[in-house]
């Protein structure tokens, strides 16, 4: 989100609510006073198609409920991940991102987000952020300070070597090497489902990951034992591949 400084005086505008440093709600929730069921307005430029000073689109919906965002965009993974509004009329289109959620009484609830796809589904999202979600990150911008519901979360400690999963990655080259499976070691737990050579890991547990450091991260997150089950691309399709349950950090593949 970026905050933008407009020359002019008197223009429309919506006003965002001052927030106390509570805890954001749960999932399923009311937040910022509007709970599932609201009868809402998503209005914005729908498909670009407005120039100039020209009226918005607007679509008519319901707030269909409150979740935790866990979405994606291409192979990258969004890095917000507080809770978002889940709508029932199409949002997920070029032009809509950044534009205003209202309730029936034109009261500002949330800001339409931009296209993403559910990371466990791959489906297109209708999602909105809640107004006070919006306004702590406002906050957050204009004191220069960070806030950890909108930042993916890093595991604490050092990353996992997948070695002990029997897979060997490409070289770290780059600052975000894809993780293509260099080799399989013979024996191991990934020779025995079936990874092979030349796969990609798309997703771990049903979460993405881009590159050789977000797999390591990603398992290290998982406590010993957890299982753990990747998605690869293989020969333009897509493997699921159990690993069972995750080894511990200093243990045999």
């Amino acid at each position: 989100m970026a905050v933008l400084s407009i020359a002019g005086e008197d223009l429309p505008c919506y006003e965002l609510p001052l927030l106390d440093d509570a805890a954001p709600a749960q999932a399923g929730a009311a937040v910022g006073g509007v709970s599932p069921g609201t009868r809402v307005f998503a209005l914005s430029n729908l498909f670009g198609v407005a120039v100039g000073d020209e009226r918005v689109s607007a679509q008519h919906g319901v707030i269909s409920g409150t979740v935790p965002l866990e979405a994606r965009r291409g192979a990258h993974e969004a890095p917000y991940r507080g809770n978002v509004y889940i709508l029932d009329c199409t949002t997920s289109n070029p032009g809509s991102a950044g534009g205003a959620l209202i309730d029936w009484r034109g009261r500002l609830v949330g800001m339409l987000g931009k296209e993403l796809r559910a990371t466990a589904t791959g489906v297109w999202l209708n999602y909105a952020l809640p107004v006070d979600e919006v306004a702590r990150g406002y906050r957050s911008v204009l004191g220069a300070g960070f806030d950890a519901t909108l930042a993916t979360p890093e595991p604490d400690g050092l990353p996992y070597d997948v070695a002990l999963l029997g897979i060997v990655l490409v070289p770290d080259l780059l600052d975000k090497t894809p993780p293509f499976v260099e080799s399989i070691r013979d024996g191991s737990v990934a020779a025995g489902v079936g990874l092979r050579a030349d796969d990609l890991l798309v997703a771990i547990n049903g979460r993405s990951v881009a590159s050789r450091s977000a797999v390591q991260q990603r398992l290290a997150a998982l406590a010993d034992g957890d299982p753990v089950q990747v998605t690869v691309i293989r020969d333009g399709g897509i493997v699921e591949c159990d690993l069972g349950p995750k080894p511990r950090a200093g243990g045999k593949p």
